[in-house]
């Protein structure tokens, strides 16, 4: 009877190794994880035959304010395009530093454009309004098979595309203190 006991308790502590090994492995994938790796899937393509300057694919959607916003009007400004969701922990990490960005240029020839890769509308109504952010934000429900997500082949969140004042690719998976230095440096010229 107590050998059964032993054998049960055994297998019940190999069990809870293997798990633990599991999430270990899980974790240690999360924290070396690169947005950089996700720069290859974007689909942009070279604006002149130079090849130098690239063109981020156009789109237009409807805010979830019911603004307009097409990426083909915003020249003239500088445009991050901010991929994230609720649910993700690095992308909520990252949101302070995208909000002080926001404060900061808001009023000068800069705006964000958010693109939720959130599933329920209300997890993320509730987020946008408890940490007061106030840019435009494009929801559609569709999670990783959200329109412009696709369409600018995003495999990872979070992530950004950085657009200078003509429209072109300045920046891909930038975050932190990079994605500001370059934000500073576009609205400055």
């Amino acid at each position: 009877m107590e050998k059964s006991e032993e054998n049960k308790q055994n297998k019940s502590d190999r069990n809870f190794i293997i798990v633990l090994g599991i999430i270990v492995l899980l974790a240690i994938a999360a924290i070396s994880w690169k947005p950089e790796a996700t720069e290859a899937k974007l689909a942009i393509t070279p604006k002149s035959s130079s090849g130098s300057k690239k063109s981020p694919p156009d789109f237009s959607v409807t805010s979830l304010k019911g603004e307009n916003i097409a990426l083909s009007k915003l020249k003239g400004k500088v445009v991050l395009i901010d991929f994230w969701a609720t649910w993700c922990g690095p992308c909520r990490q990252e949101m302070p530093a995208v909000k002080k960005i926001w404060d900061k240029y808001r009023n000068n020839n800069f705006t964000i454009i958010g693109i939720s890769l959130d599933m329920d509308r209300e997890p993320l109504d509730n987020y946008l309004k408890t940490k007061d952010i106030s840019w435009p934000q494009y929801y559609d429900g569709l999670g990783w098979k959200n329109k412009v997500a696709r369409l600018y082949g995003v495999t990872g969140i979070p992530f950004t595309v950085l657009l200078d004042k003509n429209g072109e690719v300045a920046g891909v998976g930038l975050r932190g203190e990079t994605l500001a230095r370059k934000i500073d440096e576009l609205v400055a010229n």
